[in-house]
């Protein structure tokens, strides 16, 4: 149902890009009545540095209907790249019914500028119209938004209570990882203590720290400070609750009925 989706769906920029919207929305009659298929469903590409082209992935084409067809294949792309190319090869199949064939993207040229780059494969067939989405991305390394990724909903302990993890994703504007920014993380109110913290985001543009609820009651504030933005994550300490009554078992009685 993927691949037979419309690409019809828009946003404030126009067409709406793969991160947005997948690939379009379902259209359920043109799924029961597609004669092929493709796998995967979506490629792809990930994150472009220097030195990462070329860049090749495979498509496998199957034909589902009961008789031979034609399929043309072609790239779309929603986003024009004046460095790089996708290309689709070959760019015709004849397959029998039932068989399979594969074909291989390539992204090629020179290292893009930064940006996201989308589009999809279009396969077109008798029967069928298809469409694999794929993305690229190239950072800029400038951090532009956090995102919570562990205790962002808060977390709730008895006062003194250790171990809490809190941690974020820094990205660019396009939404890729920016690695290596320097991170502070703080006590904003409440009394707690930050065990350890990362001191600059990974690969994946994540960091992470340990935190332990202080001996105060309520809310207590932690923070990380990164790229001039900062990001509050929130706990609180709550009173421990009463230890219950354990009352002793009774003893076992014996009587002797007369």
């Amino acid at each position: 149902m993927v691949n037979t989706a419309a690409d019809e769906v828009n946003d404030d920029e126009g067409r709406a890009r793969v991160t947005a919207v997948g690939a379009g929305k379902l259209n359920v009659g043109a799924a029961a009545q597609a004669g092929a298929t493709v796998e995967p469903a979506a490629l792809s590409i990930g994150l472009i540095g220097p030195g990462s082209l070329p860049e090749s992935l495979a498509l496998n084409v199957t034909n589902t209907s009961g008789s031979a067809d034609t399929f043309n294949l072609a790239v779309a792309p929603r986003d024009t790249d004046a460095k790089a190319q996708l290309t689709v090869t070959p760019g015709s199949l004849q397959l029998d019914a039932g068989q399979t064939s594969t074909v291989t993207i390539r992204l090629t040229g020179s290292q893009p500028l930064p940006g996201a780059y989308g589009g999809a494969v279009t396969i077109q067939g008798a029967n069928s119209s298809l469409r694999v989405p794929y993305l690229y991305m190239v950072g800029n390394g400038v951090g532009s938004d956090l995102v919570p990724i562990v205790g962002g909903n808060g977390f709730a302990g008895v006062p003194g209570d250790k171990g809490f993890s809190i941690a974020f994703k820094l990205i660019d504007r396009f939404g890729v990882p920016v690695n290596g920014a320097t991170v502070r993380f703080r006590v904003v109110s409440g009394g707690g203590i930050i065990e350890r913290g990362d001191a600059a985001t990974d690969v994946f543009g994540i960091a992470a720290a340990v935190v332990d609820l202080g001996a105060q009651l309520g809310e207590q504030q932690f923070s990380a400070e990164v790229a001039g933005m900062t990001i509050d994550f929130f706990g609180v300490a709550q009173p421990p609750l009463p230890h219950p009554l354990v009352l002793p078992e009774p003893m076992a009685r014996t009587r002797v009925i007369q």
